[in-house]
C-alpha cells in the first residue's frame, strides 16, 4: 500500500526559511526547515560587521555588505547554494517610525479602514510617496491599530543587496516584532521586552501576543543631559561622546520603570506587567541585571525558554546539572528573618490599602467635577458660575494632591517589594528544581535555550523572524515593510521550484523504466517534454502580462490627455482644501470620509465628534475659514450629546 504522505514529501520539496537579523555590528541568521509538519532549527550563524557598513539600521557600504552576505551563504551551504532562499528580515528601529492609534468604540470596520487612510495623511512624519508603510489591527474590539513606516531608500538598500545573492526577502519587520513573536510562544502573560545594544534601548510592552506600547531610547540622546531623576545629579563624563556604565544603568532603570508605569496606568489599555526580559550581550546584561534587581520591583530575566515543536539545537552543548543550594539556618536566625518578612508584608499590605482608598476617592472627585461642569453649562448667572468654577478648581487641586500622594506610595512600594522578594528567597521554603533536559537527537517538544557557553540571547530575534515564514499566507496580517509585489515573486518562485522538481523526477523515473521496459521510455519522455513546455510557459507568463499592461496603458494614455490636463489644474485647489481641513481640525473630531464631484461643486465631509460642543466649535472654525463658504450642518446632528456621527457640507471660494 502506497503511503500518500511519503509520496507527497518526496514530490514536494520541504520549505526552508531563514530569519536574518541585521544591526550596525552584526549579521545573524537562524535557518529553519520544516519536515513532517514539524519545525527544526538547522543552523544558527553570526557574522560581525565592520564599522561603517551599516549605520543606524541603513546600508552605507553596499559592496562590503554583499561580501559579508557571501560569507553568510558559505557558512549556511557548504556545497551548493540554494537559489531564492526565502528570508524574513528583522531590522533595528532607529529609522522606522511606529505608532499605535486608538479609534472610538462605535466606529465599524469599514469606517475604521477609511479613517486610518485619512489619518495616515495627517499623522505621518514621513511623506507617503517616499516611504513604505503598513498597519495591522491589534484588537478589533478595542479599535487599536499599530502602524509602521520607513523611507523607501532604507528598505531598497537591503532588497538590492540581498537580491545580489541567493536570498529572497519575503517579509521585513523590526527587532521588537521578532522578539515579541519568539517570547510569546511561551509567555502568555503581559511582559516587557527590553533590547539593549551599543546604540540604545528598544522596549515593548506585549499583551496577548501583540505589541501594545513601545519606546526607543538612544544613548546619544542622554549625552550632555541630566537624567529625569531628582536624586541623580548630572553624571561625570569619561569622554565627550560616551556614557559611563553607571550612567547607562540609571538610564535603563529609569526608562523601564517609566514605560511600565505609563502602560499600567493607561485609561484605555493597561495590564499588570509581571516579567521583564533583557535581550543583548550577556556579559553587559549581567551587570545591568544586578543593578535592576535592587532598583525595580520586578527582577529582569536573561534566560528565556522558547517552545518550538521538535527543535534540534546542533551547536548547543549539553546542559550541566545545577547544584542544589544548601539551606541550613539556625533557629533564632530563621525566626528573626520571619519577623522581618512579616513586617515587610504588613507594610506592603498597608500601602496597597491606602492606594486603593485613594483611587476610590479620586473616582468620586472625578464624578463631582463632571457634575460641576454640567451645572456650569446650565447656569447663566455670572456669580453662581464663578462659585462653581472655584469649587471645581478646589476639587482639581485635591485630585492633584492625591495623584502626588499615590506617586509617593508607588515609590515606597517599589523600594519595599525587592526587600520582600529577597527575604522570601533567602528564608522561605525552597522548591526542588527539576533537572534540565539533555539536548540530543530524541527530544520532547519543549526546549530550554541554555545560556551556557552562549555570549548573548539575541538569536531570539532570528528565531522570531524565521517563525513568521511559517505563518499561512491567509493568516499573516502582520506588518511588513517591503514593497508591494514581493510576496507574488515568492509565490512564483515556489511554483517554479515545484515544477523544476517534478520535471527532474520524471526524467529520473524515465531512465529507470527505460532500463526495465524499453517501450515505456517514449511515453515518459513525452510526459517530460510536456512538463518542460508547461514550465517554460509559466516562466514566460509574467513577461506577457507586463507587455499587455504596457500596451493597454499606452492606448489609454492618448485618450486621457485632456482629462489629465483638467485634473492638473485642480491639484492646487485640492491641496489648499486639505491643508485648510488639517488646520481647522480640533481635538475630539475624527475625519471619516470626504466626498466631492469636483472642486467647484458642493463638498461633503463625514466625521465623528466626541461631544456636541466639540462639533459646534469645529463648525465655527470652518465658518472662520478664508477659503470655505456655504457651511451647513443639519440640526439633527446637534441633538445628540456624545459620539456624534455627522455630515457637514461647504463650498470652496
Amino acid at each position: 500500500k502506497m503511503d500518500f504522505k511519503k509520496f507527497k514529501k518526496f514530490l514536494i520539496p520541504e520549505e526552508k526559511i531563514a530569519g536574518i537579523e541585521v544591526d550596525d555590528t552584526r549579521l545573524a541568521c537562524v535557518y529553519l526547515i520544516e519536515k513532517d509538519g514539524k519545525t527544526f532549527i538547522k543552523q544558527q550563524i553570526e557574522i560581525s560587521l565592520p564599522k561603517g557598513i551599516i549605520e543606524d539600521g541603513e546600508v552605507k557600504d553596499k559592496k562590503n555588505f554583499i561580501l559579508h552576505l557571501n560569507k553568510l551563504l558559505a557558512e549556511l551551504f557548504k556545497k551548493k547554494v540554494k537559489k531564492d532562499l526565502p528570508a524574513v528580515l528583522s531590522l533595528p528601529s532607529q529609522k522606522i517610525y511606529s505608532q499605535l492609534f486608538d479609534f472610538p468604540d462605535r466606529i465599524n470596520y469599514e469606517a475604521l479602514e477609511e479613517s486610518m487612510g485619512l489619518t495616515i495623511g495627517f499623522s505621518l512624519p514621513l511623506s507617503v510617496n517616499e516611504s513604505y508603510l503598513d498597519w495591522e489591527i491589534i484588537n478589533e474590539e478595542e479599535k487599536k491599530i499599530y502602524l509602521s513606516s520607513v523611507k523607501k531608500d532604507i528598505i531598497d538598500g537591503f532588497i538590492e543587496s540581498f537580491g545580489e545573492k541567493a536570498f529572497l526577502p519575503i517579509v521585513c519587520e523590526t527587532h521588537l516584532m521578532s522578539l515579541n513573536r519568539a517570547i510569546s510562544l511561551r509567555e502568555k502573560e503581559p511582559f516587557c521586552g527590553v533590547l539593549v545594544d551599543k546604540e540604545g534601548i528598544e522596549m515593548a510592552i506585549s499583551k496577548e501576543g501583540k505589541i501594545r506600547f513601545e519606546n526607543t531610547i538612544f544613548w546619544a540622546a542622554h549625552r550632555r543631559r541630566e537624567i529625569r531623576d531628582p536624586q541623580v545629579a548630572e553624571f561625570p563624563r569619561e569622554g565627550k561622546n560616551e556614557l559611563t556604565l553607571e550612567e547607562k544603568k540609571k538610564i535603563l532603570t529609569n526608562e523601564i520603570w517609566r514605560t511600565i508605569n505609563f502602560y499600567q496606568t493607561d485609561n484605555k489599555d493597561n495590564a499588570k506587567i509581571g516579567k521583564i526580559y533583557l535581550i543583548g550581550e550577556l556579559l553587559e546584561l549581567s551587570e545591568f541585571k544586578d543593578y535592576l534587581d535592587s532598583h525595580l520591583s520586578i527582577a529582569p530575566e536573561l534566560k528565556i525558554d522558547v517552545i518550538i515543536p521538535e527543535i534540534i539545537f546542533g551547536k548547543l552543548e549539553k546542559k550541566k546539572m545545577e547544584k542544589k543550594e544548601k539551606k541550613t539556618k539556625e533557629r533564632n536566625r530563621l525566626e528573626k528573618a520571619q519577623e522581618n518578612l512579616d513586617k515587610l508584608l504588613s507594610q506592603q499590605t498597608e500601602i496597597e490599602k491606602t492606594t486603593n482608598k485613594l483611587i476610590g476617592e479620586e473616582g468620586l472627585i472625578g464624578k463631582e467635577i463632571k457634575t460641576l461642569k454640567e451645572k456650569e453649562k446650565l447656569i447663566k448667572s455670572r456669580d453662581e458660575k464663578k462659585k462653581l468654577v472655584e469649587q471645581r478648581w478646589a476639587l482639581e487641586k485635591k485630585r492633584k494632591e492625591m495623584e502626588e500622594k499615590k506617586w509617593e506610595l508607588e515609590k515606597e512600594r517599589t523600594k519595599i517589594e525587592p526587600k520582600v522578594k529577597k527575604a522570601q528567597k533567602l528564608y522561605g521554603k525552597t522548591k526542588k528544581e527539576s533537572s534540565p533536559e539533555i539536548i540530543g537527537k530524541e527530544l520532547n517538544p519543549v526546549r530550554d535555550l541554555s545560556l551556557n557557553g552562549v555570549k548573548d540571547n539575541r538569536f531570539l530575534i532570528g528565531i522570531g523572524a524565521a517563525l513568521r515564514g511559517f505563518i499561512p499566507h491567509d493568516k499573516d496580517n502582520f506588518i511588513s515593510l517591503l514593497p508591494i509585489g514581493t510576496e507574488e515573486r515568492y509565490f512564483h518562485s515556489k511554483v517554479s521550484s515545484i515544477f523544476n522538481f517534478v520535471n527532474s523526477w520524471f526524467i529520473l523515473m524515465s531512465i529507470i523504466f527505460v532500463s526495465l521496459f524499453g517501450g515505456t521510455y517514449f511515453l515518459l519522455s513525452y510526459i517530460s517534454q510536456n512538463t518542460e513546455k508547461q514550465l517554460s510557459d509559466l516562466k514566460a507568463l509574467p513577461v506577457g502580462e507586463e507587455l499587455q499592461k504596457i500596451e493597454k496603458t499606452a492606448i489609454e494614455f492618448n485618450k486621457n490627455i485632456d482629462l489629465m490636463e483638467n485634473l492638473s489644474k485642480e491639484v492646487s485647489p485640492w491641496s489648499k482644501l486639505l491643508e485648510e481641513l488639517k488646520n481647522k481640525k480640533i481635538n475630539g473630531i475624527t475625519y471619516i470620509k470626504l466626498t466631492a464631484i469636483s472642486i467647484k461643486d458642493k463638498i461633503s465631509l463625514e466625521g465623528l465628534a466626541g461631544t456636541r460642543s466639540q462639533l459646534l466649535s469645529f463648525k465655527e472654525n470652518l465658518m472662520a475659514s478664508q477659503i470655505l463658504t456655504e457651511i451647513e450642518l443639519p440640526l439633527k446632528f446637534v441633538e445628540e450629546k456624545e459620539n456624534i456621527f455627522f455630515t457637514i457640507s461647504f463650498r470652496v471660494k
